[in-house]
């Protein structure tokens, strides 16, 4: 195989030369890019280095589609429910250090580089040719060990192997996460092996070296051939597993302590703890909405279907309406007597904005009601159709908040925030608490495997009544319970079918859904909610959110939740929807 690899260097490497890009002068690298004492600032400045940029730029695309259909893969089998994710505190804190130090050592390693390895080598060289800042690249300095690759040779390498085994833990320990996360471990053991088995067998170059002009540069030796002897001398001093040439005896512990760039180190775990938890929250958010994403994709390949469904549907619509009830079931989601079931005919002033405004002059609550007795549904992330769902007790405020047109009764009426206050830490007296008073913000739950649920996809967002008479007060530090709340609300469990005083007193919606308490039928009801079962399934699962109504540029209305995932009214009750629902596996 290495054979191969360096024929086909050699192959690119005549390509680029035939091509007239060897040597030209006018692909060169930036001013402020240091070059080499030998090809200068040059691009390509001779054939064999030339094979080898190509060679790495084509492989590294072919590794980018790779690696994106193996993540779209993920993304395709992952789902997200309660028994996922660290139970065990200790655990997760664990799995969360250790790929903070595995991030921390591979951005140490890019100032203390490895022959083995893509990253440069510069030398303080004010005033000589070629350098710039007062550096100067000499690539032959990464052949001397020095801190890192005292301990191993692979130092930006190795530590995937940590990162993406603590990783595939971190991210709900599911087969689809050991084998991406866990695949990328053991990629990078047999990537380093694979490297090093080239080395040893000189079977080709590895890493990326320049020659520069050196005291050691021997005439009439090829410049490869002082590479490979160079690789030699260097592997006969370290590592390839980490700390091994310590416990033998060709390196010491104490220039290791002495070398080792310590503040690069701690500042690359501090990033890299920061980089985890955005990992974390970004799979989290994209496994939600990569089910409308494939949904998408696979309408692309049954259009055809799709289309002669739809007519059907507007034949056959309109005659099985009026006698075949409603697939949602009203009081397996809460909905009121009264409710009136989604129908074919198609309410515009709940969807289009300036229908809205019209028809409610500002009667915020009773589009909340109209809303919820419509079983409407809010498109969120892109596609993640979810039915509004009120609790009875909060559809009692809301309606005598309707029909009270006196002064007090409008300054009881649900506020919708401003565009410019699009998510929830830019709204006025915000706080990290659980504070809702059913004006400025609400108690909600996104809820999940509803199989009535309108939108086809089991989806409810269900918003309920929050203690009016509680107040805030702010705490003088983060909370232990409330997971970094700055205030602290005191306010009780007044709906049966809302929070719980422990979803009260532990919310945390601010954090990423990834870290945060997800319930399931059992825990609510054990928690108080004794008729959640019965309203949603037995399967059911939730998470608590505030929620709060805001405008956009084009005067549509979103129910945002605090952690900024949100969701305006769409019409997805229709049966040609549900049908597509169906057809496409959601």
């Amino acid at each position: 195989m290495s054979a191969t690899r360096s024929n086909i260097i050699r192959s690119l490497g005549e390509t680029a030369n035939s091509l007239n890009l060897v040597g030209n002068e006018e692909w060169v690298l930036p001013i402020w890019w240091p070059g080499d004492n030998t090809g200068g600032n040059r691009i390509f400045p001779d054939k064999l280095t030339a094979g080898r940029q190509i060679y790495r730029g084509l492989y590294t695309a072919i590794s980018f589609l790779t690696l994106g259909s193996a993540f779209g893969a993920y993304l395709h089998s992952s789902s997200f429910s309660p028994e996922d994710g660290v139970q065990s505190t200790l655990l997760f804190r664990a799995c969360l250090m250790s790929t903070a130090l595995s991030f921390g050592a591979a951005i140490a390693s890019l100032v203390n580089a490895s022959p083995l390895g893509l990253m440069p080598s510069f030398e303080a060289k004010d005033g000589l040719a070629g350098s710039v800042a007062g550096l100067r690249r000499d690539d032959t300095l990464k052949f001397t060990t020095r801190g890192l690759t005292r301990i191993t040779r692979h130092p930006l390498i190795l530590p995937v192997v940590p990162w993406g085994i603590a990783t595939a833990i971190l991210a709900g320990g599911r087969p689809c996460d050991a084998i991406l996360f866990g695949g990328l471990s053991a990629y990078a053991i047999l990537g380093c092996f694979a490297q090093d088995l080239r080395v040893i067998r000189e079977e080709g170059s590895v890493g990326t070296v320049f020659q520069t002009e050196s005291s050691d540069v021997k005439v009439g030796v090829s410049e490869e051939e002082q590479e490979r002897t160079r690789l030699r001398l260097f592997f006969e001093r370290t590592s390839f597993f980490p700390f091994k040439a310590v416990f033998d005896g060709r390196q010491s512990l104490d220039d290791i302590v002495r070398e080792v760039p310590w503040l690069q180190f701690f500042v690359g775990t501090i990033v890299g703890l920061y980089l985890e938890e955005k990992i974390l929250q970004v799979l989290a958010e994209w496994i939600s909405s990569a089910i409308m994403t494939m949904l998408k994709l696979r309408a692309s390949l049954f259009i055809t279907s799709f289309i002669l469904l739809n007519h059907l549907a507007l034949a056959f619509n309109s005659n099985i309406s009026s006698r075949v009830p409603t697939s949602v079931s009203k009081s397996a989601i809460g909905m009121s007597s009264t409710a009136a079931a989604p129908n074919s005919e198609k309410k515009t002033h709940l969807y289009i904005p300036s229908e809205r405004d019209a028809y409610y002059e500002g009667n915020v609550a009773q589009y909340l009601l109209d809303l919820h007795d419509e079983g409407a549904t809010f498109n969120f992330c892109g596609g993640m159709m979810f039915q509004l769902v009120l609790s009875e007790k909060l559809q009692t405020h809301l309606k005598s908040v309707a029909a009270d047109s006196s002064s007090e009764g409008k300054s009881k009426q649900p506020i919708i925030h401003p565009a410019s206050q699009s998510l929830m830490p830019r709204t006025p007296d915000y706080k990290k608490s659980s504070f809702a008073d059913n004006i400025h913000s609400f108690h909600g739950r996104e809820l999940r495997k509803i199989p009535s649920a309108n939108g086809g996809m089991g989806f409810v967002l269900q918003l309920s009544y929050a203690d009016p008479s509680a107040t805030s007060e702010e705490v003088s530090s983060p909370s232990a319970t409330g997971k970094g709340a700055d205030a602290e609300w005191n306010g009780a469990a007044v709906d049966p079918q809302g929070w719980s005083k422990e979803e009260i007193a532990t919310y945390d919606g601010w954090r990423s859904d990834q870290f945060r308490q997800w319930r399931k039928c059992s825990m609510y009801e054990a928690e108080g909610y004794v008729t959640f079962g019965k309203e949603f399934g037995s399967e059911a699962f939730g998470l608590n959110h505030r929620f709060f109504l805001h405008l956009d540029n084009q005067n549509k209305m979103w129910l945002c939740a605090e952690d900024g995932c949100e969701g305006t009214p769409a019409d997805g009750t229709s049966l040609m929807k549900k049908l597509g629902g169906m057809l496409f596996g959601m």
